[in-house]
């Protein structure tokens, strides 16, 4: 599903991700956010860190979906549609279902 590249930029180790969908990559691309804060780097937006949460195999990585559901959610408003139309595209759908239902579960 992903690739990663260990990447030395700058004084810091970066790691570039790169999907095998590429339209998963353009948009990751497209709607990526600057961080005034950290010299306007930008970064992926969290609908979109959510999904690649859920290409991952195995309990971290259902954990991490979960704790972004849960923290985005306690910051404001978080777009769920656009998870789940690009969970649907990459076969991710039910990942998605049962991370946003144990993320209202720990939320009650």
């Amino acid at each position: 599903m992903f690739e990663v590249y260990h990447l030395h930029f700058r004084g810091a180790v970066v790691d570039l991700l790169a999907f095998r969908d590429e339209d998963f990559n353009a948009e990751i691309l497209r709607t990526a956010q600057p961080v005034r804060e950290l010299g306007d780097v930008r970064f992926i937006v969290p609908e979109l860190l959510l999904v690649t949460h859920l290409l991952r195999p195995g309990t971290h990585a259902a954990l991490a979906a979960v704790e972004l559901i849960v923290s985005r959610r306690a910051l404001g408003p978080f777009d769920v549609a656009t998870a789940e139309r690009w969970a649907r595209k990459l076969g991710r759908e039910p990942a998605l279902r049962r991370a946003l239902d144990l993320a209202d579960r720990l939320g009650e």
